[in-house]
């Protein structure tokens, strides 16, 4: 999978972020495109859009009077991250970088969903043994995208999205109206050389 990223809104209809965003619905597509051009909802009701690295700056700004979500992750780096929105504020995030001295690194803010503490708990314990065991496999890194997975209903390679996705098509913005051209100026009637008023 490399790396990737994805925004969801919930709250907010697919046809508003996606003129928000600049762009329409294209053909359909069966899975996520993770390369940068797909979207389509979830059963859950949240709209997930795949794969543009702007997403972040702009799922803090969808959220307002909804929520959106933003989920980023490399699997080179072993690094990955969820940010979670709520009327335009941060409300808690999830991330973890797999330092090499560091393995158990998992930064947290906010109120996170309930079920984090199970998932932390599961994939702490995972780690603690593959790091004991020299497995080399880093866990943790699940970890955002699973508690992800909770809000949205979607955890990459894990379940597919029920429902047919789209590619995205960017709208050219419409050019500029032309500038009218403004009528000459009328110039007042000549008077005869014999009257002077």
């Amino acid at each position: 999978m490399a790396s990737f990223d994805y925004m969801g809104v919930f709250g907010r209809e697919p046809a508003e972020v996606l003129r928000a965003l600049g762009f329409s619905e294209g053909k359909p597509t069966r899975y996520p495109d993770t390369r940068g051009n797909s979207a389509g909802r979830m059963r859950s009701g949240w709209f997930l859009l795949f794969g543009h690295s702007v997403w972040t700056k702009h799922a803090q700004e969808l959220s307002a009077g909804c929520q959106a979500i933003y989920v980023e992750a490399s699997d080179t780096a072993m690094c990955s991250r969820a940010i979670f929105y709520e009327d335009g504020r941060t409300v808690w995030s999830v991330a973890h970088d797999d330092d090499p001295g560091e393995p158990f690194d998992v930064r947290t803010e906010g109120t996170l969903p309930a079920e984090y503490a199970a998932l932390h708990a599961e994939l702490m314990e995972k780690q603690r043994r593959s790091v004991e065991e020299n497995e080399k496999v880093d866990y943790l890194y699940d970890l955002p995208l699973r508690v992800a997975g909770v809000v949205t209903g979607y955890v990459p390679l894990e379940n597919e999205p029920e429902n047919a996705f789209f590619e995205l098509e960017k709208v050219e913005p419409a050019p500029p109206a032309p500038a009218s051209t403004p009528p000459a100026p009328v110039s007042p009637p000549e008077r005869p050389w014999w009257r002077f008023w």
